[in-house]
């Protein structure tokens, strides 16, 4: 049934993606979680190179979406000054709930998620820590907003990207130039 479905949202872990689809299985919706699997599989828990999909049939992926974002909407507490009985959620509370929803990040934090994902693998292929690096360099001229979240994998990419870049182009010259002479 996998296969019919379409990917209305990613999430950095299991967890997140399963209380968004048994969110979207009580509202009503035919949704499953994709490679839940390949996110241990691979390197264990907490891998950067797969995507933890949340998925739905065609027909619903509309609606999904907009009950997904009504419920962050939510979750999100209005900028106005809180009720005196009600205790206010935490900045770190908020922040992780609204980095659970990624159909609405912009085109800086998508740079930062591939240059995060390739920096994972850049000690092992020298191309993938340069192109790191490039997708680092790319967000951090662009001007849209970071969340927290981002900020943090972005520096994390651009040192690892940028460490194992130049580690990279001394093995480089280290076999180039015995060759030269």
């Amino acid at each position: 049934m996998s296969d019919s479905l379409v990917t209305i949202a990613t999430y950095p872990n299991p967890v997140e993606a399963e209380i968004a689809c048994e969110f979207l299985r009580s509202e009503g919706f035919a949704a499953e979680v994709a490679n839940q699997a390949m996110q241990t599989a691979v390197l264990g828990a907490g891998n950067p190179l797969v995507r933890i999909e949340l998925k739905v049939p065609p027909g619903e992926a509309a609606e999904a979406l907009r009950c997904l974002q009504e419920q962050l909407a939510a979750v999100r507490l209005p900028e106005a000054q809180p009720e005196p009985d009600v205790v206010p959620i935490p900045e770190s509370t908020r922040a992780r709930a609204a980095a659970l929803y990624r159909a609405d990040w912009n085109e800086r934090e998508r740079l930062v998620e591939r240059a995060y994902r390739c920096s994972a693998l850049g000690p092992f292929v020298p191309f993938l820590s340069w192109y790191a690096l490039l997708c680092s360099v790319n967000a951090l001229t662009r001007p849209e907003p970071l969340r927290p979240s981002q900020r943090r994998r972005l520096v994390i990419a651009t040192v690892v990207s940028a460490l194992f870049s130049l580690i990279w182009m001394f093995i480089v010259l280290l076999l180039v130039l015995p060759n030269r002479r």
